[in-house]
């Protein structure tokens, strides 16, 4: 299967799960699209398969990341995922 039919695929799959987040209160600080975005990061997904999935550019997707560990006051994609499970965002 193409990388652009696989990414085509998960776009669909994206968009049909449709799942909206509740934010909790140590969520407050992360937009809806950062939390799913993170979330697809702790399931060890690439930017590339994030930026398929979600149907949004690679450069989104990092400037999503780059803002959530400014927020987090995080330097890695990893750091900032263990915060988010310490504050229970993440399972």
């Amino acid at each position: 299967m193409s990388v652009t039919k696989t990414c085509v695929i998960g776009a669909a799959e994206g968009a049909s799960r449709g799942r909206a987040h509740s934010l909790k209160p140590a969520e407050g600080m992360l937009t809806t699209k950062e939390v799913e975005i993170m979330r697809l990061v702790a399931d060890g997904h690439a930017n590339k398969e994030i930026a398929c999935r979600l149907a949004i550019s690679d450069n989104t997707v990092e400037t999503h990341l780059r803002r959530v560990n400014q927020k987090l006051q995080t330097r890695r994609r990893t750091e900032a995922v263990a915060k988010l499970r310490r504050l229970g965002v993440l399972g």
